[in-house]
């Protein structure tokens, strides 16, 4: 069983290194994603590389969107544990899941849907925006997500 962290009595470097340390490695991972991306992109083409760059703007918004959502819920979830509201508060836990789950089938309807168009406006020919659409079909496929 993992042990509570306690915000208020315990030393602010021990609670640094606890928050911090975890996110760090997730970011450091989120990097090596990136670059291995771009290493296997780089095998295939300089025009590979040209299309996961023209699709980083469109990644980069939804995972702002995502990101913006987690911390909003999260600032409401601890408001109201520390006014201890624990009922409200887990009806909000509630309510944040099927948002996010609702959201991103909206996100993913609009990517597939806008994606084209989105590309074409950010100045891409068709040519690389098959390319982009190959290139990210084919790191959905590396997840197993399609």
């Amino acid at each position: 069983m993992s042990k509570k962290l306690n915000l208020i009595k315990e030393p602010i470097w021990d609670l640094l290194r606890k928050v911090t340390i975890p996110a760090s490695v997730g970011s450091l991972f989120q990097t090596f994603y990136n670059l291995v991306d771009t290493w296997f992109a780089g095998k295939i083409s300089a025009e590979a590389i040209a299309a996961i760059a023209k699709s980083f703007p469109i990644y980069f918004v939804i995972i702002a969107v995502g990101v913006g959502i987690g911390a909003a819920t999260n600032a409401n979830i601890g408001n109201l544990l520390g006014e201890k509201k624990i009922n409200k508060a887990s009806l909000l836990v509630a309510q944040s899941i099927v948002f996010a789950i609702v959201i991103s089938v909206i996100v993913t309807l609009f990517g597939l849907n806008a994606s084209n168009f989105l590309l074409t406006v950010m100045g891409s020919d068709t040519a690389s925006i098959i390319l982009t659409s190959q290139v990210s079909f084919q790191n959905l496929e590396s997840l197993d997500l399609l």
